[in-house]
């Protein structure tokens, strides 16, 4: 499983650094945009001090199934479509010699896998902030309860303790909300990134009828 997982990364990245000719073009924009731009955000984020709430928890959660439940489906229909133009009666019955039908299909069959191993990524991403906002949440509760328990302990004089445990939790709060922001951001990338893949998926579609 490990290895699956590691394989749909280094797929992604490849074919996101690759040209539609498969040369590697755009290893420093994937840099750029999919590792230091969701860092920075991230960083400024957490150092701006804005932190999730439990409504906005619910509301991304919600927003990330709806897609989540998308790309399941575009998977499908994406190679079934290419799997129809493959065997459609055009291009059997065209002659196996023509330059423009098989640089067509040779070029959607790449798209497809291209957009297959991306999709799967942004399920994966999909899983993975579900944990973390669920992770959040409840570490925002815990964090509520133990600053009521400091404030009581605090009037008798003994918050040595509870604060020590409210440190190491908005220590952990922190560390996650960065994770959480870094992946939610590489999300959104990857997302504006599909959209105009299936954009120039179906352009090509229209241009080749």
């Amino acid at each position: 499983m490990k290895t699956n997982i590691h394989e749909i990364y280094t797929e992604t990245i490849k074919s996101l650094s690759s040209d539609v000719h498969g040369r590697i073009k755009y290893v420093n924009d994937v840099i750029l945009w999919l590792k230091l731009f969701p860092l920075l955000i991230s960083v400024s984020l957490l150092f701006l001090q804005v932190y999730l709430n439990d409504t906005i928890i619910n509301y991304l959660i919600s927003f990330i199934s709806i897609f989540a439940g998308l790309f399941f489906a575009l998977i499908f229909i994406v190679s079934d479509k290419y799997n129809n133009r493959r065997n459609s009666k055009r291009f059997s019955e065209s002659d196996k010699n023509d330059e423009e039908n098989i640089t067509y299909i040779k070029r959607y069959q790449k798209f497809a896998k291209q957009f297959v191993t991306q999709i799967s990524y942004m399920i994966l991403i999909s899983i993975a902030l579900v944990i973390l906002f669920v992770i959040t949440s409840q570490l925002l509760s815990i964090e509520n309860i133990e600053y009521q328990e400091y404030l009581k302990c605090l009037l008798k004089g003994e918050s040595n303790e509870i604060a020590i445990k409210i440190s190491v939790l908005r220590f952990l709060k922190v560390i996650i909300h960065l994770c959480t922001y870094y992946l939610f951001i590489q999300y959104i990338i990857m997302l504006l990134l599909l959209v105009c893949n299936l954009y120039r998926m179906i352009i090509e579609d229209i241009r080749i009828l």
